[in-house]
């Protein structure tokens, strides 16, 4: 009898961990090694952008956005004939202390007006 018991009991936890992960244990729960930083983790900014001097200021730009995001996820930019400021609005991964240098670079060019998360 103890047999079948001892066998119902392991069944019952198996079942358990399988369709219910929190009663499942990781080895890391009884990890004793210090916690050591690794890099920032990388988030998505939506960043818009105003700028003067129709196309040809769109290389700077985005020199600008590769020198201090990982990444360009998304790219639009709106140059209109006769309008006099254009706009670009960009995503990018970025980490969350790289974002203040990024907007900062953004707007220390001399054909940007305004730089935000938008």
């Amino acid at each position: 009898m103890p047999v079948c018991g001892f066998l119902l009991r392991d069944l019952a936890l198996f079942s358990r961990q399988t369709f219910f992960p929190e009663y499942a244990m990781s080895l890391s729960t009884f990890s004793s090694a210090p916690y050591t930083s690794g890099p920032a983790m990388l988030v998505r900014r939506r960043i818009a952008t105003y700028f003067v001097g129709g196309i040809d200021q769109i290389p700077a730009l985005v020199a600008t956005l590769t020198q201090h995001g990982k990444l360009i996820h998304e790219l639009s930019v709106d140059v209109r004939e006769g309008v006099r400021e254009s706009s670009m609005v960009s995503t990018v991964l970025v980490s969350p202390d790289a974002l203040d240098a990024l907007l900062d670079a953004l707007r220390a060019l001399s054909s940007v007006v305004s730089a935000e998360l938008a």
